[in-house]
């Protein structure tokens, strides 16, 4: 996302990179349009009362009044769906800190010394497992919005046992989208991974209650919160896929290009082969703010303008670190935080592959020679990333050091049922 400063007034009008005024299409649509205002004004010429240059004005006094509230609502309608975008975003990075804290507060330690270790290790897993999960889930719905696919960082972040159930599905394999020869229809493939970790948040929720580690209750309240997930992806979803209507697309041309050529034969009669010219200013202004609207409908993507993603995915990252921290110190386990902290790493490597490090760098790097760092916000830096040497070492690590609560030890582990249920109501120490 281009950050820049209203105080120096040059700077932010010649910028090029970002603009909606010096993109190719706009461009190029308003020099087809004054092409045809010229044979307009020849034809004018010659046949000077073919259109009668009183009604011409009138005509074209109120197609102004017309097409400018048909452009405001256009570029307003813009600007809601932009919110919305932006509020989803937000949301479903609300879900991911609030799973995890809701997840750690439910979980129950006792002090250090007391409590068994395996007890300890396993609830520890569940904790982890769960900030995995759900920032594995944000981190493919923001890929999604990216438009990018990163298949071998995918695999880096599963034991071997989630990555067979993936190679199962074909899901691990897929390309961006996948196409479904039973129905015909095109899906995406990062969609159906989050679909397949949405179940894994579920099974492990699921056993934790089984182990009483949470109770029945407890475990509904973190169900409800996944629940949330899917909801919120779809409308990410349909942002960043569904374009406004074609039929709607098709009108708005028809009045821009219909109004331009009535400009060009009102001023015909008075400005001659001049009126080509301010015919294409108008369409350069008017084809800019659809350029405008038509981007700011998604804010996500490759876009230079759209919302920096790497950078929010990072943010979340170090928040739900953090939220580990803070519990595991609480409780006084930090040990057992430590032994795997560097598992929480991993997670860059899902969010910051190499297409999007170098496009969020783009991003960032393109305002570098026309705003100064003193003249942007603090708080806007660039997306950092992990270097070759992190990532090999990361990369170089075994999934299974991961570690899961096995679902083979549910039965051996749990406490025997009682009053005929498997439901148990207390907390385990």
């Amino acid at each position: 996302m281009i950050y820049y400063s209203n105080r120096i007034l040059w700077r932010l009008l010649l910028h090029s990179h970002g603009s909606a005024i010096a993109s190719s299409s706009t461009l190029g649509r308003a020099v087809v349009v004054a092409a045809l205002s010229t044979t307009l004004v020849v034809v004018q010429r010659e046949r000077p009362t073919l259109l009668p240059t009183e009604a011409l004005d009138q005509l074209l006094l109120s197609a102004s009044v017309f097409l400018a509230i048909l452009l405001g609502l256009r570029v307003f309608s813009a600007l809601h769906q932009w919110q919305r975008g932006v509020d989803d975003v937000s949301s479903i990075a609300d879900a991911a800190r609030t799973l995890t804290a809701t997840a750690c507060a439910f979980v129950h330690f006792s002090r250090k010394g007391i409590a068994d270790r395996a007890q300890i290790r396993n609830k520890c897993q569940f904790i982890r497992d769960v900030k995995r999960y759900i920032l594995l889930y944000v981190t493919l719905v923001f890929h999604d919005c990216n438009e990018s696919d990163a298949p071998l960082e995918l695999r880096a972040l599963l034991t071997q046992k989630e990555a067979d159930e993936f190679s199962s599905t074909e899901v691990l394999t897929l390309g961006e989208h996948t196409w479904n020869r039973e129905r015909n229809v095109v899906g995406s493939a990062n969609k159906m991974r989050a679909a397949i970790v949405e179940l894994w948040l579920r099974r492990t929720i699921n056993r934790a209650r089984r182990k009483s580690y949470v109770t029945v209750e407890q475990a509904m309240e973190l169900n409800k919160i996944v629940s949330t997930l899917p909801q919120m992806y779809t409308r990410i979803f349909n942002l960043c896929n569904v374009p406004i209507a074609f039929n709607l697309a098709q009108c708005l041309h028809v009045c821009f290009v219909g109004y331009l050529l009535l400009m060009g034969a009102a001023l015909a009669p008075v400005m001659g082969f001049m009126a080509a010219l301010y015919v294409a200013v108008a369409a350069v202004l008017l084809f800019a703010l659809d350029n405008v609207a038509a981007s700011i409908e998604c804010p996500f993507g490759a876009d230079a303008n759209d919302v920096d993603l790497e950078a929010r995915i990072l943010a979340i990252q170090d928040e739900l670190k953090v939220i580990l921290q803070a519990h595991f110190h609480s409780v006084g386990h930090v040990d057992s935080f430590k032994e795997q902290d560097r598992m929480a790493s991993l997670s860059s490597l899902l969010s910051v592959d190499v297409e999007t490090v170098s496009r969020g760098r783009t991003r960032h790097e393109s305002v570098s020679s026309s705003y100064s760092s003193n003249e942007r916000p603090s708080q806007y830096s660039a997306p950092s990333s992990t270097s070759a040497t992190d990532r090999a070492v990361l990369l170089s690590i075994q999934p299974e050091a991961y570690g899961a609560i096995e679902e083979a030890d549910d039965e051996l582990a749990s406490p025997p049922p009682m009053h005929g249920s498997d439901d148990h109501a207390h907390i385990a120490v």
